[in-house]
């Protein structure tokens, strides 16, 4: 001891428990109800509830003939982010909330993951689904069967990006594809791709020749 030794802050989540706990309810709670809400969503679809809410006794009574597994507040949250929002890109909201509920339980597996490079990720993932979705649905517009998992906002976003950029093919649907692999999996798969390939012809030469 040589009395000049510095005295580091603790981590903060060990200094306020509370937040952890509060903190760790209210992301896990949101991400388990929401989860559930869209699980519902898929197999049950687009559930048309007018409510209002102030009125807590027509909150109950239409609790009987709601067919999802969160009930009413269910069915809406459903609504809003799927059927009003990005379809099933919702699922990468919902991933991102469990993995700040698990940042904030400072779970080892998560601990050498940054939040912001995980945000920047879910959010070039939720544009990957939409523009995915959107060239389904403007190229297989007659299955109905997969109009409840597109939604309004990824149909408002593949226009946008056509009307601005350039139009949603199967080549750049491709293209990108490879380069959201090769931003998760940091490295580059357009190149592994390619030596695969190559690999494969060499092998069929060397069997016909």
């Amino acid at each position: 001891m040589t009395g000049f030794e510095i005295t580091l802050p603790k981590d903060t989540c060990k200094n306020h428990p509370l937040v952890t706990v509060f903190g760790s309810i209210f992301f896990g709670g949101i991400a388990i109800f929401l989860l559930l809400s869209c699980v519902s969503y898929l197999f049950v679809g687009n559930e048309t509830i007018n409510i209002n809410f102030v009125e807590i006794s027509s909150f109950f009574h239409n609790q009987h003939y709601v067919k999802n597994f969160c009930g009413v507040l269910g069915a809406k949250a459903a609504n809003w982010v799927m059927f009003y929002g990005v379809g099933v890109g919702a699922f990468v909201i919902i991933f991102f909330l469990f993995f700040i509920y698990c940042k904030i339980l400072d779970l080892q597996f998560v601990k050498d993951i940054h939040i912001i490079k995980m945000l920047v990720l879910c959010i070039l993932a939720v544009i990957y689904i939409s523009l995915v979705l959107y060239y389904l649905y403007e190229n297989f517009n007659d299955i109905i069967a997969i109009q409840n998992y597109i939604g309004y906002m990824t149909i408002s976003f593949g226009k946008i990006f056509e009307k601005y950029l350039f139009n949603i093919t199967l080549p750049l649907i491709i293209f990108s594809s490879f380069l959201f692999l090769s931003l998760i999996c940091e490295c580059n798969v357009f190149k592994i791709t390619f030596m695969f390939i190559l690999n494969i012809i060499k092998n069929i030469f060397k069997v016909l020749f």
